[in-house]
């Protein structure tokens, strides 16, 4: 996960909910804020429960729970991110 940079704009909006810029975090991701940002991107609390749940090809199989509970939460924000 990453920090917004302070002062920044918003560079777009997502189910209405602005973006910002962001910079690199150094301390692990947690399950809650990995499914947060998929409830803020599906805008939906069932869907986001859901994608945590299911294998992710980008993530060698595992759900993005057990990535995150490996240390690799940071793959599965970065699935994220990339809508």
């Amino acid at each position: 996960m990453m920090t917004t940079i302070p002062g920044s704009k918003p560079i777009m909006l997502v189910n209405g909910v602005p973006i910002y810029p962001q910079e690199e975090r150094t301390t692990p991701v947690t399950e809650a804020e990995v499914e947060q940002l998929a409830l803020t991107l599906t805008g939906s609390a069932q869907s986001a429960h859901a994608w945590m749940d299911r294998p992710n090809v980008t993530l060698r199989g595992q759900t993005p729970r057990e990535a995150v509970r490996a240390g690799q939460g940071q793959r599965a924000v970065g699935i994220l991110q990339a809508f």
